[in-house]
Protein backbone atom coordinates (compact mmCIF):
# COMPACT_ATOMS: atom_id res chain seq x y z
CA UNK A 1 0.00 0.00 0.00
CA UNK A 2 1.44 3.69 -1.23
CA UNK A 3 1.65 6.00 1.52
CA UNK A 4 0.27 9.68 1.49
CA UNK A 5 1.67 12.42 1.09
CA UNK A 6 -0.09 15.61 2.94
CA UNK A 7 2.21 18.75 1.90
CA UNK A 8 1.36 22.45 3.81
CA UNK A 9 3.15 25.50 2.69
CA UNK A 10 3.79 27.95 5.44
CA UNK A 11 3.99 31.11 2.70
CA UNK A 12 3.68 31.26 -0.74
CA UNK A 13 6.79 29.66 -3.09
CA UNK A 14 7.71 31.28 -6.38
CA UNK A 15 7.94 29.29 -9.52
CA UNK A 16 10.80 27.22 -9.77
CA UNK A 17 11.56 27.12 -5.71
CA UNK A 18 12.23 23.10 -5.42
CA UNK A 19 11.57 21.18 -1.70
CA UNK A 20 13.61 18.13 -1.06
CA UNK A 21 11.28 16.12 0.66
CA UNK A 22 13.14 12.65 1.18
CA UNK A 23 16.65 12.88 1.09
CA UNK A 24 19.53 10.35 2.11
CA UNK A 25 18.15 7.35 -0.83
CA UNK A 26 20.32 5.33 -2.83
CA UNK A 27 18.96 3.70 -6.21
CA UNK A 28 15.63 4.90 -5.34
CA UNK A 29 13.42 3.74 -8.68
CA UNK A 30 9.76 4.32 -7.58
CA UNK A 31 8.56 1.74 -10.42
CA UNK A 32 10.42 -0.55 -7.87
CA UNK A 33 10.35 0.82 -4.54
CA UNK A 34 6.82 2.50 -4.97
CA UNK A 35 5.23 5.84 -5.10
CA UNK A 36 3.40 8.52 -2.45
CA UNK A 37 -0.32 7.27 -3.03
CA UNK A 38 -1.76 9.04 -6.74
CA UNK A 39 1.65 11.08 -7.33
CA UNK A 40 3.28 8.88 -10.33
CA UNK A 41 6.61 10.67 -11.29
CA UNK A 42 6.68 13.99 -12.96
CA UNK A 43 2.82 14.09 -11.94
CA UNK A 44 1.73 17.51 -10.61
CA UNK A 45 -0.75 18.43 -8.17
CA UNK A 46 -2.17 21.45 -5.86
CA UNK A 47 -0.69 22.34 -2.50
CA UNK A 48 -3.21 24.90 -1.62
CA UNK A 49 -3.39 26.91 -5.00
CA UNK A 50 0.19 26.38 -5.58
CA UNK A 51 0.96 24.03 -8.41
CA UNK A 52 3.77 21.50 -7.71
CA UNK A 53 5.33 18.51 -9.29
CA UNK A 54 6.72 15.32 -7.52
CA UNK A 55 9.78 13.69 -8.86
CA UNK A 56 11.90 10.67 -7.73
CA UNK A 57 15.13 11.08 -8.14
CA UNK A 58 17.98 8.18 -7.21
CA UNK A 59 19.16 10.14 -3.74
CA UNK A 60 15.75 12.07 -3.30
CA UNK A 61 12.43 12.70 -3.95
CA UNK A 62 11.81 16.71 -4.68
CA UNK A 63 8.64 19.36 -4.88
CA UNK A 64 8.87 21.92 -7.53
CA UNK A 65 6.62 24.43 -8.21
CA UNK A 66 5.60 25.18 -11.48
CA UNK A 67 3.09 27.36 -13.93
CA UNK A 68 -0.42 26.39 -13.45
CA UNK A 69 -2.06 24.15 -16.45
CA UNK A 70 -3.89 27.54 -17.47
CA UNK A 71 -0.83 29.89 -17.06
CA UNK A 72 0.82 27.76 -19.51
CA UNK A 73 -1.85 27.96 -22.17
CA UNK A 74 -1.91 31.99 -21.73
CA UNK A 75 2.10 31.52 -22.23
CA UNK A 76 1.60 29.43 -25.09
CA UNK A 77 -1.40 32.15 -27.36
CA UNK A 78 1.29 35.10 -26.16
CA UNK A 79 3.71 33.26 -27.67
CA UNK A 80 2.12 32.36 -30.74
CA UNK A 81 0.95 35.84 -31.28
CA UNK A 82 4.18 37.25 -30.69
CA UNK A 83 5.36 34.82 -32.86
CA UNK A 84 2.70 35.91 -35.97
CA UNK A 85 2.92 39.20 -35.53
CA UNK A 86 6.80 38.77 -35.97
CA UNK A 87 5.88 36.95 -39.32
CA UNK A 88 4.48 39.98 -41.02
Amino acid sequence: NNPNLQVIFGYSPSEGDSFQIVTGLTGYDPIFNGTFAGKADGSTFLVGSTQTRIDYNDDNITLTVVPEPASLGALGLLAAALLLRRRR
